[in-house]
């Protein structure tokens, strides 16, 4: 009999010991999982930002892209006429780093002429149907093509 209260105690206090054990182990991965969940989110939030500086770059080179020689004839504007030059303008750069983003090669070899076309009507809202335009806006072309291609 006293034999018998003796395993019995060993077995309740070896499955306290197990049990005690496991929810060691178990509490033990599940830091474990939270840990790794967080380096996952760590690395996924630093590779959305380094897409979010990029974009931001890329959208800044187009933007110094198509202000390049334009400040004076810019600086003639009306108010209003420079506000819608540079809302279209803000297009033009979406427009433009879409068409890149897209396929460069499309953009700037096989069919230049859309993104020429977005370009010239832009210099053209803002400064009229003229030579400068025209020049102006294969200037801003080429430009682009050397800077993305």
């Amino acid at each position: 009999m006293e034999i018998e209260k003796i395993k019995s105690q060993e077995n309740i206090e070896n499955n306290f010991e197990n049990r005690e054990f496991k929810e060691n182990k178990k509490e033990r991965l599940e830091n474990n999982e939270f840990k790794e969940n967080k380096k996952e989110d760590f690395k996924k939030k630093e590779i959305i930002s380094l897409k979010d500086k990029i974009s931001i770059e890329k959208h800044e080179e187009i933007n110094d892209i198509l202000e390049y020689g334009l400040l004076e004839n810019y600086s003639k504007l009306n108010k209003e006429k420079k506000e819608k030059f540079k809302e279209e303008g803000e297009e033009l750069i979406l427009d433009i780093v879409f068409m890149i983003d897209k396929d460069r090669e499309e953009t700037f070899i096989k069919s230049p002429e859309k993104i020429l076309d977005k370009i010239k009507k832009w210099l053209i809202s803002g400064f009229g149907d003229n030579p400068y335009s025209i020049q102006q806006s294969k200037i801003i072309f080429d430009n682009l093509k050397n800077k993305f291609l």
